[in-house]
Parts: C-alpha cells; sequence; structure tokens
C-alpha cells in the first residue's frame, strides 16, 4: 500500500522530470537531438525496405476515412503480410481484411472498401483510383 509520503515523492519527481524535460526541449540545443541518430520512421533502423511501406500507409491513413475497410496488396505474399502487419499498428481505427495472410491467399480482402496498392493495379471497373503516392496507391470499391 503506498503512502501519502510515497505519492508525494513520485509527483515531486515526475514534476521535476517535466519541468527538466520542457526546458531541454524549449532551451536546448536543436541540433543535439540530431546526435541521438533518431530514424525518420519506425523500421528505417531495422528494415529499410520498411520505410516505404511505412510512409504509404501514413499517407493511405490520411485518405481511408475512420471506420472503412480496406485491404493491401503487394508483388508477393511475404510483402503484403509485412504492409498488413504494419496497417495494424498505422491504421488502428480502420478495419483490416486480409487478401492474403501467413503465405495463403484469403478471399477476405474482396469485401474491403479501400485497397491499398504498392503497385499500380490492373484497370477493374470496380475499382477507382482515388490516391496516387510514389510509394503506392489507394483505390476505393465501386458498389453497385
Amino acid at each position: 500500500m503506498t503512502t501519502h509520503r510515497d505519492r508525494i515523492s513520485t509527483v515531486t519527481f515526475l514534476s521535476g522530470a517535466a519541468i527538466v524535460l520542457a526546458v531541454f526541449l524549449l532551451h536546448g540545443d536543436p541540433e543535439a537531438w540530431n546526435d541521438w541518430n533518431l530514424p525518420p520512421t519506425p523500421p528505417a533502423a531495422s528494415n529499410p525496405a520498411g520505410v516505404k511501406r511505412w510512409t504509404l500507409l501514413q499517407k493511405a491513413g490520411k485518405v481511408i476515412p475512420l471506420q472503412a475497410t480496406f485491404t493491401v496488396r503487394s508483388s508477393n505474399l511475404e510483402s503484403e503480410m509485412d504492409l498488413y502487419m504494419m496497417a495494424q499498428g498505422i491504421l488502428v481505427r480502420r478495419i483490416s481484411l486480409p487478401s492474403s495472410y501467413d503465405g495463403a491467399e484469403k478471399g477476405e480482402g474482396e469485401g474491403a472498401e479501400f485497397v491499398i496498392a504498392e503497385f499500380p493495379l490492373e484497370p477493374n471497373p470496380k475499382l477507382i483510383r482515388v490516391a496516387l503516392f510514389p510509394e503506392g496507391a489507394v483505390y476505393r470499391r465501386i458498389r453497385h
């Protein structure tokens, strides 16, 4: 059980840490951040190919509305699985339907309203391109 003294110590420590951080952020040398060699995206440090996918998903998130369904397409099943798993963390307020999963084709993605593709999709009267980026494109299914 925590005592009143424990709570005061915790609040004092957290307040001091917040003040030090605020002073550093407001008055610290901006060049100091460069010394940390922070990657521009989370996958940049471990998966350079993932940077393109990360960027595509970030941009797609600005096009796909909240609560909309989406699927992903890539050149091979392994890349598609990578893109799909990244999408789980980036497009958290959308509903993902896999076109493939763990190396096997799935039909669930055919029901998705939006398709995020790393490559141009073949012309299809049921799909219209709603956004084109250097990293890929976002398509929307036309429902009749």
